[in-house]
């Protein structure tokens, strides 16, 4: 999601802070508290795998999934995971804009299109 921000030919460079704070703020919802789990593909796929299903792979039946479901600590493993990519992602953020958080709080500042079209139409209403 940042990355498609900043290789658009024509980001705006005062939006990054805000664009990076609310890329972490994302991932920490839902790597680190745990969210992901309730939604899109990662919820798909326990649900997927709280069912057994058998194929055959190099003439061999395999099993995937689970009929009580998946195991919590395997949950837990994938989620450690996750939450260690993530504070790794935060550290390479501040690495690469050590400032951005304080730059993000100017964000109450902007004067965004929509915000001045806005005024301007509540001014120039009858």
């Amino acid at each position: 999601v940042l990355l498609r921000f900043v290789d658009a030919a024509n980001y705006a460079i005062e939006d990054v802070p805000l664009e990076m704070n609310n890329f972490l703020n994302r991932i920490r919802l839902l790597f680190v508290d745990g969210h992901c789990r309730d939604a899109g593909f990662a919820k798909v796929m326990l649900q997927t795998l709280s069912t057994e299903r058998h194929f055959f792979a190099g003439g061999v039946v395999r099993k995937v999934g689970w009929e009580s479901g998946v195991l919590a600590s395997i949950v837990q493993r994938a989620m450690n995971r996750l939450a260690s990519w993530t504070h790794l992602a935060e550290e390479v953020c501040q690495a690469e804009f050590p400032e951005f958080s304080v730059f993000a709080a100017f964000e109450v500042f902007s004067l965004k299109p929509e915000t001045s079209t806005a005024v301007v139409h509540i001014v120039n209403s009858p």
